[in-house]
């Protein structure tokens, strides 16, 4: 599963980030910031993409539980959960459902871009933007939080 690299990651940067909790000497203090970006599927069901929507539900529950447990030793984890970004992959998939639907790629951009209520896709330095601002001191007090980017698409909690 093309998930697990994401998770030995995460558990390896955790594992120094904890010895790092461990060995201050101020008591419980900030010590390490992970945000994770999870796609939109773990929050909106598809049947096209159901198997990678599970993934993505597994890991926002490993994101939530893991930052109660380590907001303990003062590490933040949230995620971000973006929809459509303006990217290469964004692209291609334009491409597929055209081809799939016999249309034009602009007549499906323009379809899908009436379903965002913002307009067009994010960019991918708006995502890069959260990003920073859960890794950094301006966040210090948010935690288990799955920041939401989808231009009010979606209208999940």
């Amino acid at each position: 599963m093309p998930y697990f690299p994401y998770l030995h990651a995460q558990d390896a940067v955790l594992k120094r980030m904890r010895q790092r909790a461990e060995q201050s000497s101020t008591g419980r203090c900030q010590t390490g910031a992970i945000v994770n970006i999870v796609r939109m599927g773990g929050k909106v069901a598809s049947a096209v993409h159901g198997a990678g929507g599970a993934a993505n539900v597994a890991l926002l529950l490993v994101t939530v539980g893991l930052a109660s447990h380590y907001a303990r030793v003062g590490i933040r984890i949230n995620a971000i959960n973006p929809a459509t970004t303006l990217t290469g992959r964004a692209d291609a998939a334009l491409e597929v459902d055209a081809c799939r639907q016999g249309s034009s790629r602009d007549a499906v951009l323009a379809r899908l871009l009436a379903e965002i209520p913002l307009g067009p896709y994010a960019d991918p330095a708006e995502i890069a933007d959260m990003a920073v601002f859960l890794a950094s001191e301006r966040a210090s007090h948010v935690v288990s939080t799955v920041m939401t980017i989808d231009g009010g698409r979606s209208s999940v909690i």
